[in-house]
């Protein structure tokens, strides 16, 4: 195992370390949201159909989402640096696989896998920071790694849009993921070269049962809330939903099971006498311990990000189709609308190191009342400019702002849900930290998204009475009905916001917290 001291008394490396590793979690993020952009070009490119399309997005989120907790507990297993560095080769390579893929096919099949690759080297990240920072240091990587990720949302439509409209070397929607080729392999160089391998003291092995179990009750999850608004939500969708709550409860049981088995094997270990049963029990550490759920913090700070997450990131795609389809901005224009929330997340992410020791949970407060202000003025000047649509000015001092509250949310947020697992089981904390947020962005995706595309539908069935000869009345009821759908829709990311805003009251006292475990502490060495 990587020695904590050596790494204290190098911080310089720390940081290299931090550079490289942080590349998983933008790269993941960037693909993510670059093809939303890029889909129209795809579409005519390969002749796609927009169900094709579809899955071209759906596939890379399924497949994202559902291996995102076993990725993590693979890197406590067999090492994080080994599984991250698989995870960024095999992403690399499937990347190059979507540029080249000569057929709509080809390329949702090659789309699973990089999703999957994705979810290979994502947890890694956040499981290296906590086995390699020290405590001054992790803030400030867990505020980076915060930062990463609202960056590459942000430059999923910044760049995605200029790379499709500039139309380099006349490769089209292809340099949408032959840009991830070079950068993945010079991480990959770095990471051979600088960062250090960590993992569990404990040689355990995988949960092959508990692996299997909550696959499918992830892919049974994913799957109806990604696809269900364009399927039209049939009755086997709702189904498959229910049972894969049901499967919870068999989960818990079989994890119970091998939460005992292993007590046994230390209990055999420890005997002096019993030296056979050692060779006998191969020891098998649950997929996800539960014992994570006995702390409060991380319990409900991971319900906050679930809730957090329905209402928020949908923001950014229901946004871009408001700018494209209903106002007729470019791809490029659209995303640069995105630049001054990125740069507002910035800026509160930094700061949150600083602030989160005077605050405490009272930042994250702040950052949900920020979001409000930023959510109700685009709302108000949305009503006020429903016959021409928002400008992107008007937009961009808003955009700023609801970046400045994202940063105050999410990072300190995530320091307090990680910092409370322990080493050993740190790749299985970041594998449900980010299942969370996943499922999050689904849900809001498929519920948010509705009401979204529901209010579109609707008045297009209206508005279609409208007589041909009226290009000027079609047009102006075409921005009135986006708007109104964009209303409708932050409106219930308001109400999300505001259910994140009081589930915080729920969260401990970080000074609580320490004093709590200190005085265990204490009492464990009085014994």
């Amino acid at each position: 195992m990587f020695d904590r001291s050596t790494s204290e008394k190098s911080s310089g490396h720390n940081w290299l370390v931090l550079i490289i590793i942080l590349m998983a979690p933008f790269m993941a993020y960037l693909d993510l949201y670059i093809v939303f952009v890029a889909s129209p070009s795809i579409q005519h490119g390969l002749h796609a159909s927009f169900e094709q399309i579809q899955f071209v997005i759906a596939g890379y989120t399924i497949a994202y989402g559902v291996n995102l907790i076993t990725a993590g507990r693979l890197g406590d297993t067999y090492g994080r640096k080994r599984i991250f560095m698989i995870g960024m080769a095999l992403f690399t390579l499937t990347s190059a696989g979507c540029a080249f893929s000569p057929n709509p096919l080809t390329l949702i099949i090659i789309r699973i896998f990089q999703g999957a690759a994705a979810a290979i080297m994502f947890p890694q990240a956040l499981a290296i920071i906590q086995a390699t920072f020290t405590s001054k240091q992790k803030d400030i990587a867990i505020a980076w790694y915060g930062v990463i990720i609202g960056i590459g949302a942000v430059a999923g439509q910044l760049l995605g849009g200029f790379l499709v409209q500039t139309n380099l070397f006349n490769l089209d929607w292809r340099l949408i993921f032959l840009v991830n080729v070079p950068i993945g392999i010079g991480t990959l160089i770095a990471a051979l070269r600088i960062v250090h391998e960590s993992k569990s003291e404990k040689s355990v092995g995988l949960d092959i049962g508990g692996t299997a179990i909550i696959s499918v009750i992830l892919f049974l999850l994913f799957y109806p809330l990604i696809e269900g608004r364009n399927a039209g939500w049939p009755l086997w969708m709702y189904i498959s939903i229910i049972v894969s709550i049901v499967l919870i409860v068999p989960f818990i049981f079989f994890e119970r099971r091998l939460t005992s088995s292993s007590k046994l094997y230390n209990g055999n270990l420890n005997s002096k006498n019993d030296k056979r049963s050692q060779s006998k029990f191969e020891p098998t550490l649950p997929l996800i311990p539960l014992s994570l759920f006995k702390d409060r913090s991380f319990m409900i700070g991971t319900l906050i990000m679930l809730v957090f997450y329905i209402g928020n990131f949908v923001f950014v795609f229901v946004l871009t189709f408001y700018l494209q389809n209903g106002l007729g901005y470019s791809p490029l224009t659209s995303g640069l609308i995105y630049l001054p929330m990125g740069i507002g997340f910035l800026i509160s992410s930094l700061l949150t190191p600083k602030i989160v020791p005077k605050l405490e949970t009272g930042i994250l407060k702040i950052g949900a009342i920020i979001m409000l202000v930023g959510y109700g003025l685009v709302v108000l000047t949305a009503h006020q400019e429903s016959s021409i649509g928002l400008q992107s000015s008007q937009l961009l001092p808003y955009m700023f702002t609801i970046g400045i509250g994202l940063g105050f949310v999410v990072v300190p947020l995530i320091n307090i849900i990680i910092s409370r697992a322990k080493i050993e089981n740190v790749g299985a904390a970041s594998g449900v930290l980010n299942t969370m947020m996943a499922v999050g962005n689904a849900m809001g995706i498929a519920l948010i998204g509705s009401v979204f595309f529901g209010m579109i539908a609707f008045s297009a069935t209206s508005a279609s009475h409208i007589g041909n000869d009226f290009n000027g009345s079609i047009n102006h009821v075409k921005i009135h009905q986006y708007t109104d759908a964009l209303i409708n829709s932050i409106l219930c990311s308001i109400g999300v916001v505001i259910i994140t805003f009081l589930l915080i009251f729920l969260l401990p006292s970080i000074r609580h917290k320490e004093q709590s475990s200190e005085q265990k502490n204490h009492g464990s060495v009085s014994i």
